[in-house]
């Protein structure tokens, strides 16, 4: 804006670039004490997800006996006492598995529930050829 007496523009940034522009914001940089409570919080979500699940393999036998299958970790068996929420519901050919944290439908985009679904799918249907086979020669039929 020009001064009425002088004619001259304004004199602001002559000595300082920063007057009038916003600064760059501190985007992506967390101190290292917000790191490590950030991971103990996700690290807590997943164990309450997956104390429910371990809850409902529990119900079912646990992992004991399927062979290449790890056992529930021992973290996670702390949590089935206080989260878990899994349940377990069989019915003629079917066996439903819920898991009953409130949040756990936005734990997983549609896709990606998807993908791991695919994923299970084609593992059990692995699993369930190589008993048969097992079985079927142990029998004597092939």
């Amino acid at each position: 804006m020009r001064s009425k007496s002088s004619g001259r523009t304004s004199t602001a940034g002559t000595y300082t670039r920063d007057i009038g522009r916003t600064g760059a914001a501190n985007r992506g940089i967390l101190l290292n004490t917000q790191q490590k409570k950030y991971i103990k919080d996700t690290q807590k979500k997943v164990g309450i997800a997956k104390a429910s699940w371990a809850e409902c393999a529990q119900t079912l036998g646990g992992f004991a006996s399927v062979t290449g299958v790890g056992k529930i970790q021992g973290w996670i068996v702390k949590l089935i006492s206080k989260y878990g929420r899994g349940t377990v519901q069989e019915g003629k050919g079917y066996i439903k598995l819920r898991n009953g944290v409130p949040w756990i439908g936005n734990a997983l985009s549609r896709s990606n529930l998807t993908k791991s679904l695919d994923i299970q799918r084609t593992a059990l249907a692995k699993s369930v050829i190589a008993i048969v086979k097992y079985n079927s020669k142990k029998a004597g039929f092939a």
